[in-house]
């Protein structure tokens, strides 16, 4: 971003408006990858970080021409897809691939297309944007060293720990309740440092379901509250089975009024799913009670939302009490 903003300033004087606005906008683009990152939406700002190179590198080539170096700039790119950034196997693949082709495509095009601001006589944007690149690789790989010696150390005896141990309910795919305990432990030991909102919900009237239509039935239901749940949470966010039909939620930087409007969400994809098993299309509903964080600890907190799931059950249910 600090790159941008002088060369935002550069071109400026160099009577290049339209090159310095591009700067400028990719300046807002960093800051929005920034901001996602702090409020843990790491995929978005990931996502952020990775085409905001490829487009500066399309655009400055296509303005600048090859001459300059700008179109290596898409080689930055390479490293966080491949190394540290949330993306799924797949995802790295097609990324890879796509910055490959874009930087062949602008290194062929680039002797056949005269652009429209050519600099190729400006000597000093050439070692510029050159040593930037490799100043660039060098800072992520440098980078990712220190991420992964740091995850390392934080996490050893966690890992020692987590040997052999299944810390996933096989039904629903969530984290089981073997696991909760350790992100309690992992919570205590950061301080809490972030705003947390707990949540404990219910599938209301879940043992009717079971008396209805069998056991085989009430499992299709859990799993697809599985499903809602991973959809609507964030990776930063704490999933749980906690036991039978009822769940932890523990959703990171979030107030009490952000985790009411996100369980409200969650609350009305479940009661606007229909589940089609053995001939019966099923509607179901949950309740939830939520709290923040109790300076009494973890077990103060969870009980405030046992009560608070409690009430909700008491006054009607399908609902969230706060």
């Amino acid at each position: 971003m600090f790159v941008h903003i002088f060369l935002a300033f550069y071109f400026f004087a160099l009577r290049l408006d339209v090159v310095a606005w591009v700067n400028i906008f990719d300046i807002f683009l960093w800051n929005a990858a920034f901001l996602f990152a702090m409020a843990g939406r790491t995929r978005i700002a990931s996502s952020i970080c990775v085409f905001t190179l490829i487009f500066y590198s399309l655009v400055g080539t296509y303005l600048l021409g090859t001459g300059v170096n700008v179109q290596w700039t898409v080689l930055t790119a390479l490293v966080p897809t491949a190394l540290f950034f949330d993306f799924s196997k797949r995802e790295r693949i097609y990324l890879i691939s796509l910055i490959l082709l874009v930087l062949n495509v602008q290194l062929f095009i680039g002797e056949f297309f005269e652009a429209p601001y050519l600099q190729n006589d400006n000597i000093f944007l050439q070692v510029f944007l050159g040593n930037i690149v490799v100043l660039a690789i060098i800072i992520e790989l440098f980078l990712d060293m220190i991420i992964r010696s740091r995850l390392g150390e934080v996490h050893k005896k966690e890992l020692e720990d987590f040997k052999n141990m299944s810390y996933i309910d096989p039904l629903t795919n969530l984290n089981n309740r073997r696991y909760s305990e350790v992100f309690f432990k992992r919570l205590i030991r950061d301080e809490l440092e972030r705003s947390y909102c707990f949540a404990l919900l219910d599938i209301d009237d879940f043992k009717k379901i079971n008396d209805t239509y069998g056991h085989n039935v009430g499992d299709v239901v859990l799993e697809k509250l599985g499903e809602i749940l991973r959809e609507n949470t964030r990776q930063t966010d704490l999933v749980c089975r906690w036991g039978g039909e009822e769940f932890l939620l523990i959703l990171s930087t979030c107030d009490i009024s952000s985790g009411y409007i996100a369980l409200e969400h969650i609350r009305k994809a479940v009661e606007q799913t229909v589940v089609l098993t053995s001939g019966h299309e099923i509607n179901f509903t949950i309740t939830a009670g939520a709290a923040v964080w109790h300076d009494e600890g973890i077990e103060k907190t969870l009980d405030i939302c046992d009560k608070n799931l409690y009430k909700g059950k008491k006054s009607g249910k399908n609902k969230v009490v706060i």
